[in-house]
């Protein structure tokens, strides 16, 4: 299969980083030339939010300004601690991750991450949980792009029951969290460290169990 020109799935464990500081095209060089390969950023959770509830959401500058760097770019959408999940909710949110990310210019095939994550005090349900994350994935999906899911502290879900969702690729959070089975992780996170005038998280992206990769968005000379 011939990937789409702008587009390059993993083919072996790969150092990066996702941030939700925005990064100025300086930082992101010297942290180019430090070692990272990718950096992860954010989207909206609507199409309208300015600025977005949760932080600063990746803008096209910073986009050209990333790939520009020579670091891949991987687009994962705001989550919320709060939410209330069911599946209307998750087309929505999953509707807007897909409609930010081709406003940006990222090209389909790409995959946008979900974050799904809950404070400790939110009392999510199991059933409720699958809906939401199911509907979400199928949103992004018909948009042409790939989904993968973030998972962030407090699921109610096991390994098995995230294994079973539609999702093919998974990102540990640095949070102790079930292992989805049987397929594993694509993307593995750590402790955050202050590197290039900012705080990041390192990442590390590779194949899963099961031989998959994630897709990100790579530089071309038009973006240097």
């Amino acid at each position: 299969m011939v990937e789409p020109i702008g587009i390059a799935s993993v083919a072996s464990a790969i150092l990066g980083f996702d941030t939700a500081t925005p990064l100025s095209p300086s930082q992101a060089r010297s942290l180019r030339a430090s070692g990272f390969g990718f950096c992860a950023r954010y989207l909206k959770r609507t199409p309208s939010e300015q600025p977005p509830a949760s932080g600063p959401a990746l803008t096209l500058d910073e986009a050209h300004g990333v790939l520009g760097s020579g670091l891949a770019l991987i687009p994962v959408q705001y989550g919320s601690s709060t939410l209330v999940p069911d599946a209307s909710g998750g087309t929505a949110v999953g509707e807007a991750a897909a409609i930010n990310a081709a406003a940006l210019g990222i090209p389909v095939g790409v995959t946008i991450w979900c974050d799904l994550e809950w404070a400790p005090d939110v009392a999510a349900d199991p059933s409720s949980t699958i809906a939401y994350a199911n509907a979400w994935h199928d949103a992004v999906v018909a948009a042409g792009f790939r989904a993968g899911l973030y998972v962030g502290p407090n699921l109610p879900l096991g390994g098995v029951q995230l294994g079973e969702l539609a999702f093919r690729s998974y990102w540990k959070s640095a949070s102790g969290v079930p292992w989805p089975v049987p397929r594993g992780f694509q993307l593995l996170q750590g402790d955050a460290i202050a590197i290039a005038g900012t705080t990041v998280d390192p990442d590390v992206a590779c194949d899963d169990a099961q031989g998959d990769r994630l897709v990100w968005w790579m530089p071309s000379e038009g973006d240097a």
